[in-house]
């Protein structure tokens, strides 16, 4: 008997000699078309909480460059924790000083200020037209169309015209994250290369990204290892992967440390004696209120407690006591 042999990628899968530049191409020019405000204009969104958030990102910059002095954020100077730990300063404030005060000097948005999400996301549209062809060997017009609409998904849009930067940043990089898992269990060789590419991907992932969206990639992406790993019949390579995300959370420390030592003094991080089951309840929906995704306002009830009450709207019904 022949032993069984892994499978192979689809036909056509992307490699170095099946990358088809016009897909990269017209990807770029979609995405240069779509953002040409932000990125010849030098156009920044207002809209949203981005004018509560963008503010203080450059307050803090100023305050650097002048005085080489770091802000805190009001919530998180409360229990002595640096502002790289909340969603208002993107910037890399955990950098030593020589190195924060490079970045502060050469960095893309000096000219683009909004060079970092928009880079991001044009490197999640191509990463998503290569997934396209890697996944299912799709043509030019499959990768062209797996591209744009990932960048024209109201999920990608939204968020960054509203100024919620780390969300679109955290999004942005699933693609590219996925498409190095594929790669690790797909590849025969430069194996060191792959995994240590998605080590990097995944550390950047943590640093920047918004900490739900991170939470959910990162289960994406373990259940696709896993699924890869029964494709190409390589398990073991699992352990690199694993070693791989071990490396990445000892890059990105230096953000999620300090945030995980906050969440347990917050409302949020069920450490706050505040935090109480009546306010669970309170915020949480009737099992009726449910429904009323399929037909709005029919059942929704005055109490999420007891159900009673009649058909009320359903902010009231989550408001109400």
């Amino acid at each position: 008997m022949t032993p069984a042999r892994a499978p192979q990628a689809p036909v056509g899968a992307a490699g170095p000699a099946a990358v088809r530049w016009p897909v990269w191409l017209i990807v770029a020019l979609a995405w240069a078309v779509l953002f040409a405000p932000q990125i010849f204009g030098q156009r920044v969104f207002t809209g949203g909480d981005a004018r509560a958030f963008r503010p203080f990102s450059e307050y803090s910059r100023e305050r650097w460059l002048s005085a080489h002095e770091r802000v805190h954020w009001n919530p998180f100077v409360y229990a002595g924790i640096p502002s790289d730990a909340s969603l208002a300063d993107s910037r890399p404030q955990y950098l030593p000083d020589l190195a924060l005060d490079l970045f502060e000097r050469v960095r893309p948005s000096n000219a683009v200020p909004l060079a970092g999400p928009l880079l991001a996301y044009l490197a999640g549209m191509l990463a998503m037209a290569a997934l396209a062809r890697a996944l299912w060997g799709c043509g030019v017009g499959g990768m062209v169309f797996a591209g744009l609409a990932w960048g024209l998904l109201p999920e990608m849009i939204s968020p960054l015209v509203n100024g919620h930067d780390a969300q679109t940043v955290s999004c942005s990089l699933i693609p590219p994250i996925l498409l190095a898992v594929h790669r690790v269990f797909e590849t025969r060789e430069r194996m060191a290369g792959v995994l240590l590419g998605l080590s990097l991907l995944l550390g950047v992932f943590v640093l920047t990204g918004h900490p739900q969206v991170v939470v959910y990639g990162a289960m994406l992406a373990a259940a696709f290892a896993i699924e890869r790993a029964c494709h190409f019949r390589r398990p073991a390579r699992l352990t690199g992967v694993a070693g791989a995300a071990g490396l990445a959370v000892l890059l990105s420390a230096a953000v999620w440390l300090p945030a995980f030592d906050y969440s347990a003094m917050s409302f949020r991080g069920g450490g706050a004696p505040s935090l109480s089951e009546s306010e669970l309840l309170r915020f949480s929906f009737a099992w009726r209120d449910l429904l009323t995704l399929i037909w709005p306002g029919r059942w929704a009830t005055g109490s999420p407690r007891t159900g009673a009450g009649s058909r009320a709207p359903i902010i009231r019904a989550s408001s109400a006591a």
